[in-house]
């Protein structure tokens, strides 16, 4: 999970320097990751959930 977000604030600050759009790609990639990683442990969640009730 914090490898994910830390790629996606690494990313948007990154695209921020280069066009120099600061707060802009750092915010978007930054909730973008957050939410993969949520998505990432839900999944994993319902995987264990599924194999807990076999």
């Amino acid at each position: 999970m914090g490898i994910i977000i830390f790629a996606g604030v690494f990313f948007g600050n990154y695209l921020d320097a280069k066009f120099n759009l600061s707060p802009l790609f750092i915010i978007l990639f930054s909730l973008i990751s957050i939410f993969i990683s949520l998505y990432s442990i839900f999944r994993n969640l319902k995987k264990i959930q599924a194999t807990d009730n076999d």
